[in-house]
């Protein structure tokens, strides 16, 4: 797969990394960070700023498009279909999902990758607690943990 996993900035991807995140977001409740391009994932009970996992879209190669709509809606779909593969992978152990995102309608990922589990993963769909969106690029990662856990109690958890 295309999609890489970062575990606290280790820019190498291995099967052992993997398991170490899933280990610790097993049966817990998540923060997920999600953006067009990455998702960062943190545990929504813990005094940790750290995420526990980045999951990284693989950057398309685009063909026939140029270089200044790659990012502004054409042909910007390519490689997501892998990266909301692999973020549902990694979120499907969780008990609970707080998903945050950026931007309104088609721009906002969360409602992308909503859509892509309403189709492919519909247990994960039923664990998603609560959505919110925020300017999570200038956030840090308290603010967005902050965030999270105002829209878990909007949802009465």
């Amino acid at each position: 797969m295309n999609v890489r996993i970062f575990v606290h900035a280790i820019a190498t991807y291995s099967h052992r990394m993997k398991n170490d995140v899933l280990e610790k977001i097993r049966d817990r409740s998540v923060v997920a960070a999600v953006t067009h391009d990455h998702a960062r994932v943190w545990l929504l009970n813990d005094e940790s700023r750290d995420p526990v996992c980045e999951v990284t879209r693989a950057t398309p190669i685009v063909r026939h498009v140029r270089a200044a709509q790659d990012h502004h809606g054409h042909a910007s779909e390519v490689a997501e279909v892998p990266y909301f593969t692999e973020l549902a992978a990694v979120l499907s152990v969780a008990s609970n999902v707080v998903l945050v995102g950026h931007g309104v309608g088609k721009s906002n990922a969360v409602n992308r990758f909503i859509n892509h589990l309403d189709v492919h993963r519909e247990a994960l769909r039923n664990r998603i607690a609560a959505t919110g969106t925020a300017n999570i690029t200038a956030m840090s990662g308290g603010q967005i943990i902050e965030e999270a856990r105002r829209k878990w109690a909007q949802a009465d958890h």
